[in-house]
């Protein structure tokens, strides 16, 4: 009898402890999370999003490609090409060497192709971000390629573009700031 006591004391106490480990363990990622903000880390702010009407000359100017996280190689992807992108005040706008990227999947690598077409842009709504909050992008149209819609992203002019691929919490982005 003594044996199956001291057997049913050890599965208590690694009961026990096994449970104040989970505890911990959830707890100390619960503090991570919320000092982090409340996205992960790998996503662009959520906060950063403009949700109020913009001013178009606060808009209008030249951007370059300043971070992408599509691959694992930073801007050397560019292989020395400036990615620029030129939105003028009259709606018109410039893209020179702008990566369209590859159909992303797990099992291939994305890779981009680079084209240079002008066209027209506009600011309207086109997502929604928090709760229920709609924020503010560039939309583009007349190009001879299609390209998505930009986020305007900041907490005031200037302010950067950004472009996600695929679900946000994958944190597939690129970054366009203002010269």
């Amino acid at each position: 009898m003594t044996g199956t006591l001291k057997q049913k004391n050890k599965f208590t106490i690694a009961l026990v402890v096994g449970a104040v480990l989970i505890v911990v363990f959830v707890a100390v990622g619960a503090v991570l999370f919320s000092s982090l903000g409340s996205h992960w880390p790998q996503v662009p702010s959520p906060e950063l999003y403009v949700i109020k009407q913009p001013k178009l000359e606060d808009i209008s100017g030249s951007y370059l490609l300043i971070k992408q996280t599509i691959t694992t190689n930073g801007l050397s992807f560019l292989g020395g090409r400036q990615c620029q992108l030129s939105l003028r005040a009259d709606g018109s706008f410039t893209a020179t060497n702008y990566p369209q990227w590859s159909q992303l999947s797990p099992a291939k690598v994305p890779s981009a192709e680079f084209i240079s077409t002008t066209g027209r842009w506009r600011c309207e709504t086109i997502g929604i971000v928090g709760k229920g909050s709609q924020y503010f992008g560039i939309v583009f149209s007349d190009s001879s390629v299609g390209m998505d819609a930009l986020a305007l992203r900041s907490n005031g002019s200037p302010y950067d573009l950004m472009l996600t691929y695929g679900d946000a919490d994958e944190g597939l982005f690129m970054t366009f700031g203002k010269r």
